[in-house]
């Protein structure tokens, strides 16, 4: 198969990157050809798309998806792949559309090109499920969720026992203070060693196996929580700027994974040295809580159930004929469509092009 992602970023560590990054490197390890459009790429993210076998379009003009078996598309990439509407070189065509955020309006429905060519839209969670139903209006049977799903190496076997608490993994760029007084509590009076892993921290690293293997608590939110809970890792959700339930246990873990693993659902702001006191003190529940999640329910977060899924939705998928005549019978409004997207990305690239950071281009385009 020929499978292409077409998306605003690909820089740093985190978000949606990292989420297409996984989603590639899985299609190369079954032999596909993957290939990538972005309007700003630069290490270290593009660095492990191209170490991958990644192809890299510099051009999205340039990139037409009727060439392609399967397309992802991501934020308002998509109106700029058809300046001009051809038949590609394949028959079908699955178009995904990825809607990764319960708040960033970079990220919402197109009003015209998703109508007119979507397959499915994936979302990464329950609560953004509902944000696409009940905000914008999409059809339930459109929306896929594919929960955030982790590759199959970060699956370990159940521990035989529980081991001593001796290092805490912090995974954020949100630099939550109440977490890093929190930390350095664990290490000042608990004897608890810690590592923070993200913008500001200790190092600036993407989240491997290995280390997820080399701690015995993660404390995180969203994408690495899955990572934890394939690992058989005790999972503390605080981040960010609603806090969060801490450790995961049968009380609040399907609400907690609804909202993926975010804490948005219920804000819980914490004292450091509460937090700190969870951890520590209530480790070993924590321990038997991830040991006894049956395999089956932790499915849903395996990136290889989710890859057969999307191999599922492929066989149904509407001809090119069909959605190139959508395009051609409505070439006004997507010619609209794409003139506003080809400004807000103008936009995007002289706040990128100027050295601002992501997170301010975000206030400013959101």
């Amino acid at each position: 198969m020929k499978i292409l992602i077409s998306m605003l970023h690909v820089v740093n560590h985190g978000g949606a990157a990292m989420v297409m990054l996984e989603f590639a490197e899985q299609f190369r390890r079954e032999g596909h050809d993957v290939d990538m459009c972005t309007w700003w790429s630069g290490s270290p993210m593009s660095d492990y798309f191209l170490d991958c076998g990644v192809r890299r379009i510099q051009n999205l003009n340039n990139a037409n998806p009727f060439d392609y078996d399967i397309v992802f598309f991501l934020h308002q990439n998509a109106p700029l792949h058809f300046k001009n509407v051809t038949k590609g070189q394949k028959e079908k065509t699955l178009i995904l559309f990825f809607r990764l955020s319960h708040s960033s309006n970079i990220g919402v429905p197109a009003p015209i090109i998703d109508q007119l060519i979507m397959d499915k839209t994936l979302v990464n969670s329950e609560e953004v499920f509902q944000r696409m139903v009940n905000d914008f209006g999409l059809p339930l049977e459109s929306i896929d969720v594919f929960n955030n799903a982790s590759p199959p190496v970060f699956s370990k076997p159940i521990p035989k026992k529980i081991s001593l608490l001796k290092k805490v993994l912090y995974v954020s760029n949100h630099q939550n203070q109440e977490v890093i007084a929190a930390l350095k509590i664990l290490r000042d009076q608990y004897g608890v060693k810690t590592f923070h892993i993200g913008e500001g921290g200790d190092k600036s690293i993407r989240v491997t196996p290995d280390v997820i293997e080399d701690a015995d608590v993660v404390i995180t939110m969203a994408k690495t929580a899955q990572y934890a809970l394939l690992s058989r890792k005790p999972l503390y959700v605080y981040d960010y700027e609603w806090g969060g339930p801490g450790y995961m246990d049968e009380d609040n873990f399907d609400a907690a994974s609804s909202y993926n693993f975010s804490g948005s659902y219920k804000p819980c702001n914490k004292s450091p040295s509460l937090i700190a006191k969870e951890i520590f003190e209530q480790y070993e529940p924590a321990c038997d809580f991830v040991y006894s999640i049956p395999s089956q329910q932790l499915d849903p977060y395996r990136l290889e159930k989710v890859i057969e899924h999307i191999y599922k939705l492929y066989r149904d998928a509407l001809p090119n004929d069909e959605k190139i005549k959508r395009l051609q019978d409505n070439y006004y409004l997507v010619k609209r469509e794409r003139c506003y997207a080809e400004q807000f990305y103008k936009q995007y690239r002289k706040n990128r092009a100027a050295g601002n950071k992501l997170s301010k281009i975000r206030q400013v385009l959101n």
